[in-house]
């Protein structure tokens, strides 16, 4: 019997039978207070004091006390849900190994309503349908690999259901907040190494280390005595590595999006943005078009681009200056990032061979988040490694307009594999394939010095 006991209150021992007990009263009662609760509990266990009147205190109590596991074991403690809420207690074995709170969804998230693509109205009609996970505990004593995903799994597949069961309605999304300090997660790094001769590198890589750190390991073994190298990324500090010199280059699409994001309430102000952009975008199509080196790039840009970003400039200074612009509003803060990073996304019009923006790194993070996703994940760091390493080499050939083939892919990878204590050693980054001629060749070495400039991008997938 002491096997089955999951918790002790106030000498009343409770068994899992007397925790689905509870939970189909609440289940049957879904208007009743706790009060009225504590009542019906005392009743139905006949649980009364000497002088025959009931021990709905002490009941009311014990109900609370199911609330203890989160209070004590979750770092943020116990907290009550807001608006319409679901709680589960997942057992193993008649002991209890997890619990889940859930809540209504709160009402301003700008991302969330982004990436759903409603207004305000939609907004207020619909956000009903989300749920928010505000706890999620798997009790500290329990060591179960990837049991969070699991337990998210059935929890996403059954949630809707036993929701509307309680509130009368469905749910279509479930989202939550996680503490990046606190919870690192793994990232894919994305960087396309342009050397001499226009060759591009690939490289994907899944860990524990950011982007940044990744690039610097790439920078060590690149030649010291070289000019500093370009690196283009959006503004994030965690995609730049403070231990080497560089000239940094922001991106100009990923600033553009920002005013994008707002045109629908500042249509005037964000097309005069988007256009300006656009003209500049139309002048760099001009030097790929005519083949332009670095130098003539810059000089035509110089000509033909520099008094549009200048004309821009001083509109962006104009709107806060002549207070036109809340500086707290969707457009004021799209404009703040533009100034703040102006010298990093003109450096197209100061440095020869400056791109304006990361877009190819995006695309070639594209074909790598597919194929994570299209393997329904990674199971372990190593697994990711060996995918980054497949995607590597098929997308540095794709970028080379090189046609592999399986039966040659899958040797060379091999190759790099095994050999890969042997190219970088203890540096934590995967072996660099390089791609040459009409088949896939994986050299044993890559000469670093002639790295040029990268692009480098990151993405932080959910935590499996």
């Amino acid at each position: 019997m002491e096997d089955n006991i999951i918790l002790t209150y106030r000498g009343k021992n409770a068994t899992k039978e007397d925790i689905n007990f509870i939970n189909a009263l609440v289940a049957n009662n879904p208007s009743a207070s706790r009060y009225a609760l504590s009542k019906e509990l005392c009743k139905a266990w006949n649980w009364v004091q000497a002088n025959g009147n009931l021990r709905d205190m002490v009941a009311r109590g014990f109900m609370l006390k199911l609330h203890s596991l989160i209070e004590h074991q979750h770092y943020l403690g116990y907290c009550h849900p807001l608006g319409e809420q679901l709680k589960y207690m997942v057992y193993a074995q008649d002991r209890p190994i997890a619990c889940f709170s859930w809540s209504s969804a709160p009402r301003h998230i700008g991302a969330r309503d982004r990436y759903i693509g409603w207004n305000k109205e939609d907004r207020a009609q619909r956000l009903q349908y989300i749920a928010y996970n505000s706890r999620f505990l798997i009790l500290p004593w329990v060591k179960v690999p990837h049991l969070a995903s699991h337990l998210l799994g059935l929890m996403a597949k059954n949630i809707s259901r036993d929701w509307e069961k309680i509130s009368n309605h469905p749910l279509y999304f479930l989202e939550t907040f996680v503490d990046t300090e606190r919870f690192s997660g793994i990232f894919t790094s994305g960087i396309i190494s342009k050397i001499d001769e226009g060759k591009r590198i690939a490289i994907f890589y899944t860990g524990r280390n950011h982007a940044g750190e990744n690039i610097a390991s790439l920078y060590e073994m690149r030649a010291k005595e070289k000019d500093p190298p370009i690196q283009m990324c959006d503004a994030l500090s965690r995609n730049m590595s403070s231990e080497f010199i560089i000239i940094l280059c922001h991106c100009l699409t990923h600033s553009r999006r920002s005013f994008v994001d707002v045109i629908a309430s500042f249509q005037d102000e964000c097309r005069y943005v988007i256009e300006t952009l656009a003209e500049v975008y139309h002048m760099d199509a001009k030097t790929k078009e005519q083949n332009m080196t670095p130098d003539q790039r810059l000089a035509f840009h110089q000509v033909h681009s520099s008094s549009k970003m200048n004309a821009l400039r001083s509109w962006l200074d104009t709107q806060f200056k002549d207070k036109l612009v809340e500086p707290n509003s969707g457009l004021g803060k799209a404009i703040t990032y533009m100034i703040k990073h102006w010298k990093e996304l003109t450096q197209f019009l100061i440095v020869p061979g400056a791109p304006l923006d990361n877009n190819i790194c995006e695309q070639g993070l594209k074909r790598c988040i597919r194929h994570r996703k299209n393997s329904l994940f990674y199971r372990t760091e190593h697994g990711a490694y060996i995918g980054d390493m497949f995607m590597s080499l098929i997308h540095t050939c794709n970028l080379m307009n090189i046609t592999y083939r399986r039966d040659t892919l899958f040797p060379v990878a091999c190759r790099v594999y095994s050999q890969k204590n042997h190219i970088i050693p203890a540096c934590g980054m995967p072996p660099h394939p390089l791609i040459f001629g009409h088949t896939a060749q994986a050299l044993t070495q890559m000469d670093h010095s002639n790295l040029a400039w990268c692009l480098i991008v990151i993405v932080l997938p959910p935590v499996n």
